[in-house]
């Protein structure tokens, strides 16, 4: 596992705002269980990306999939007036470090 951050957005970049959002229950985490969330960005349009997610309970037999989610996320302008498009150092970023690829 990696650990990482959007880096490429910042005060003066497009400002990120979750469009949709879906979860799927598989299993029950108990409040006192550790947990590990996974992300990986699947693929992109012009200004926009959609992101899958995992939610792993480390149990004693290993990591059991408890819920898997994903979302559609969306690139606007810094003052929110309307969507500006992904760079290509932004695309770079996002297929070089997620294996993302460009939305048919």
């Amino acid at each position: 596992l990696k650990q990482r951050q959007f880096r490429f957005f910042g005060p003066d970049q497009p400002r990120i705002v979750i469009r949709q959002v879906g979860i799927d229950f598989l299993r029950e985490i108990n409040m006192d269980e550790a947990y590990v969330t996974t992300l990986r960005v699947r693929e992109y349009r012009t200004s926009s990306f959609t992101m899958d997610y995992g939610i792993f309970a480390m149990r004693d037999g290993g990591p059991q999939l408890c819920t898997t989610s994903h979302a559609v996320l969306v690139t606007l302008k810094p003052d929110m007036s309307g969507k500006t498009p992904l760079t290509e150092d932004q695309i770079a970023i996002l297929t070089d470090e997620d294996g993302a690829k460009k939305a048919v």
